[in-house]
């Protein structure tokens, strides 16, 4: 027969073993973040993603509102685009774009 000194021993490793095994499986459920959210989150802390910024707002109040040619290609990202195509920005840019995921991910052909 076990002596209350022995049972409380095992009681308690039992108890620590328990907490150890809760723990883990905690850790193994934590949803790991993927590397497109871990781009994202370091895009969106960017100036690229700075709508309020004067690079992407400085034509906001012009007539008709729009990024120029000689800025679109790094002010905007249709513009980017644009000049990714053939090496010249042919159209003026639309508003309110930032340099955009497109702008360094996209397959244009």
């Amino acid at each position: 027969m076990l002596k209350k000194p022995q049972i409380l021993n095992i009681l308690f490793l039992s108890l620590i073993f328990f907490l150890i095994l809760a723990y883990t499986n905690c850790a193994f459920e934590v949803e790991e973040v993927s590397e497109s959210s871990k781009s994202e989150s370091q895009w969106e802390t960017s100036g690229h993603a700075d709508a309020t910024a004067e690079a992407f707002i400085h034509w906001d109040e012009d007539v008709p509102p729009e990024v120029s040619t000689s800025c679109a290609k790094c002010h905007s990202t249709p513009g980017f685009i644009d000049f990714i195509e053939d090496g010249v920005v042919d159209d003026e840019a639309a508003i309110g774009t930032t340099v955009e995921c497109e702008v360094c991910h996209s397959n244009t052909e």
